[in-house]
């Protein structure tokens, strides 16, 4: 059945500008663009702080933080990448923290995915 569900990952004090920049670092690996709406099946549209969308994800997948939580929000009837990104989210937004961590410090970060895993590599600048 197609419709709009949220999903719910528990993290200590979630900041929203560290999931815009996990949400960008998987818009990165995917190639997908950074929208502010999800859609279900049927067209109906929700409005999200921040959201994906491209191949594979067609109707997109949204994020949102309330209180303890960061809040994954679409519909993943026939979107081969919504359980993998919903999966990985939490990798991501870790991955983020220590890249806004090492960039305040002066180093400069590359983040890959390798083998199902999210590396941050941090360089001297």
């Amino acid at each position: 059945m197609s419709n709009i569900r949220t999903m719910r990952i528990n993290i200590k004090n979630p900041q929203m500008d560290i999931l815009k920049e996990a949400v960008r670092l998987i818009a990165q690996q995917y190639g997908l663009e950074i929208v502010s709406t999800v859609s279900d099946y049927y067209g109906r549209t929700r409005e999200v702080p921040i959201a994906l969308r491209g191949k594979g994800l067609t109707r997109g997948i949204g994020f949102n933080i309330t209180g303890e939580n960061i809040e994954v929000i679409g519909d993943s009837y026939m979107q081969p990448l919504y359980r993998e990104i919903a999966n990985s989210i939490n990798q991501y937004y870790i991955a983020a923290q220590h890249v806004t961590a090492l960039t305040a410090l002066g180093y400069r970060c590359l983040v890959t995915l390798e083998q199902d895993k999210v590396v941050v590599t941090a360089m001297e600048v």
